[in-house]
């Protein structure tokens, strides 16, 4: 029964390494994406510049390709901020998932000697 408990244990045990490398690997994946969103972000940013030096276009298509650069910058930015927030969270909630399951092992470690 104690081996049955243990190896239920230990394969437990596995699938939550598991389970956190693929996070891992997802969230460093998406912390790739986010900086080249911010990559994106900065050279539309530096495209404003060349814009306004254009000398071949008006003040009305000057402002709306700058309205135009304006939200597609600003949209990369916010979807790159959301990004990283919701890795932020989830590597909080992995570390105090990581901290619950020690503090229940050192229990259990605790019940099996004062068991014996």
């Amino acid at each position: 029964m104690k081996r049955k408990m243990q190896a239920d244990s230990n394969q437990f045990d596995i699938g939550i390494e598991r389970t956190q490398r693929g996070v891992d690997i997802e969230n460093y994946t998406k912390i790739a994406g986010s900086l080249t969103s911010i990559g994106i972000a900065i050279q539309q940013i530096q495209n404003l510049g060349s814009i306004w030096k254009n000398q071949d276009l008006s003040l009305d298509e000057k402002l709306l390709q700058t309205i135009i650069n304006l939200g597609f910058t600003l949209s990369s930015i916010i979807r790159a901020y959301q990004t990283l927030d919701k890795i932020i969270i989830s590597y909080n909630a992995n570390s105090a998932i990581a901290v619950a399951r020690e503090q229940a092992e050192t229990a259990a470690k605790v019940a099996k000697t004062a068991a014996i």
